[in-house]
């Protein structure tokens, strides 16, 4: 009898661990899959962790935020190494993508991605020169008055910028005056005025003339809006053939976890 036992009991075993291997190919098989759908070509990480002694030695750091970091690789290839990298050691890991303003229509095929050159200082102010581990890196929120003064019931405007007069004020990510060299932002805040009058309206660019910003510029202006206790954060925005952003999801999460009123776009082009 206690043989027999025995004998199953290492049956189970030996069946428990077959289906153990298994899931845990096939999950790292979806995982690998979903790999190559992504696009590195940014050269861009934000990592998120709340241990920065996990950052690889010479790691260039161009700005942080709330145990944020956003780093640079040289090329793709080191990018998405790196990403494996943090995905096993970090909190979470998104890559820096582009986002579009939410009226823009998906194309009818994706573009292969293409090879770009990393986002210079001159295209982004506010991102500093390489650093190694153990610096402080400058904030993502450098060069934002955050000393600003928002009436009650103020909406954060996420968007291309404003050019219009009567917005509580305007401010910009990427530290030039905040004025709309796309028309997206300025359309939203006029309907928004139709709608309510008296609305307070916050404008923080966060997308440029052509439309589009990246997970960190989206990143930076949630979180702007919120050291200044916004009552409501419009993000009409999206992002096609892109995974979920855990970066922008924590942030939103954030924001609505302190009685914020997120409102984002859905429907277009009959996704969501």
């Amino acid at each position: 009898m206690k043989k027999g036992r025995r004998k199953l009991a290492f049956i189970i075993a030996v069946i428990f661990l077959l289906a153990t291997c298994s899931s845990f190919r096939i999950r790292t098989e979806a995982e690998g899959a979903a790999e190559k759908e992504m696009d590195f070509s940014s050269c861009e990480l934000l990592v998120g962790t709340g241990d920065p002694s996990i950052l690889t030695e010479g790691t260039e750091v161009l700005s942080s935020y709330k145990n944020v970091y956003l780093i640079r690789n040289e090329t793709s290839e080191q990018t998405q190494e790196a990403y494996r990298y943090y995905r096993k050691c970090a909190d979470f890991v998104d890559i820096n993508i582009s986002l579009s303003v939410s009226e823009k229509e998906p194309a009818s095929e994706k573009e292969p991605a293409s090879e770009k050159e990393p986002a210079s200082e001159e295209e982004h102010p506010e991102l500093t020169s390489s650093i190694t581990r153990g610096e402080v890196p400058d904030s993502m929120l450098m060069g934002m008055d955050t000393s600003i003064q928002v009436p009650d019931k103020t909406i954060a405007l996420i968007d291309t910028g404003v050019n219009d007069e009567g917005t509580v004020a305007r401010t910009s990510v990427f530290g030039d005056d905040g004025r709309d060299e796309n028309g997206h932002g300025t359309k939203m805040f006029r309907f928004m005025k139709e709608e309510y009058p008296e609305a307070s309206i916050l404008s923080i660019k966060a997308m440029g003339a052509d439309g589009r910003g990246q997970v960190s510029d989206i990143y930076a202006a949630i979180q702007y809006a919120m050291e200044l206790k916004v009552d409501v954060i419009n993000l009409s925005i999206s992002a096609y053939y892109a995974p979920g952003s855990e970066a922008i999801e924590q942030a939103v999460s954030e924001a609505v976890g302190r009685g914020i009123v997120v409102v984002g776009s859905a429907g277009n082009g009959g996704n969501n």
